[in-house]
């Protein structure tokens, strides 16, 4: 019986020695795609609606980190805005969200229906966000929150009427 028992198990992994081989490559060959054939067009904004003019410049800290922030526009008096954040360096803190709200106070538990997320923040890099249009008439905050920790990290005010005062004397 153990004869028996070798010889099948001898001819099985035979069998499977070619085959398995065999159906990898027949596999690779006939296999679909695993990318799409057709390529996608990469989405670019248009560089005449990006605001590229430079209204303002503030530098903060932030638990012993430099933050720089700058806020853009199109054209004076604005049609709209964005803001551009740039860490020193890395932060400490993970999950690090973004938000813009004409309140200075951000709760953990609920937000206020004008305040937006604007979208994350991690390591050096620079980001740039639009804001929203509301950010047009009211003086506004820029508040990085820690989604992990659950705390307010930073707070960064944008004094809008101050600005465009400044602005129109120019």
């Amino acid at each position: 019986m153990i004869l028996h028992l070798r010889k099948a198990h001898r001819l099985i992994f035979s069998i499977l020695a070619l085959a398995l081989p065999a159906a990898f490559v027949a596999g690779i060959l006939f296999g679909h795609d695993p990318l799409p054939t057709q390529k996608f067009e990469t989405f670019q904004q248009n560089a005449g609606t990006v605001p590229s003019h430079l209204i303002f410049e503030s530098d903060a800290l932030a638990h012993d980190l430099k933050i720089t922030m700058h806020v853009f526009t199109d054209t004076l008096p604005p049609a709209q805005l964005a803001v551009e954040l740039y860490p020193a360096a890395a932060w400490a803190f993970p999950e690090v969200l973004v938000y813009w709200s004409e309140d200075s106070t951000l709760s953990e538990r609920s937000l206020s229906s004008n305040t937006f997320l604007l979208g994350s923040l991690a390591g050096t890099q620079r980001r740039r966000w639009l804001l929203p249009q509301t950010a047009l008439q009211n003086d506004g905050h820029i508040m990085l929150f820690s989604l992990a920790h659950q705390k307010l990290i930073a707070q960064l005010y944008i004094p809008l009427s101050k600005i465009l005062q400044k602005g129109a004397g120019d």
